[in-house]
């Protein structure tokens, strides 16, 4: 039983899409100013590679991240919206 779950999920995780990552340290500082400024701390530089590249390669960003919420009201970018 065990082994078909892992298998499937194999299956699953290799129809995703491999995006390079890129990183753009100009705007990931700017994102970083704009949040100081709006008062959200204490987000990781992965955080912020994370929503360049999002916003770069126009994806979705799916995440229960509190920090990706806040930044997406000044930092625009395409968040998968949840059914709750």
């Amino acid at each position: 039983m065990r082994i078909k779950k892992e298998d499937e999920l194999i299956k699953i995780l290799m129809t995703i899409r491999n995006i390079p990552i890129k990183i753009n340290w100009e705007e990931i500082i700017d994102f970083q100013e704009i949040n100081f400024k709006k008062g959200i701390n204490k987000v990781s530089i992965a955080g912020l590679i994370i929503v360049q590249n999002v916003r770069d390669n126009d994806l979705a960003l799916y995440s229960l991240d509190k920090h990706f919420e806040l930044m997406n009201k000044h930092i625009k970018f395409n968040k998968w919206k949840f059914n709750n």
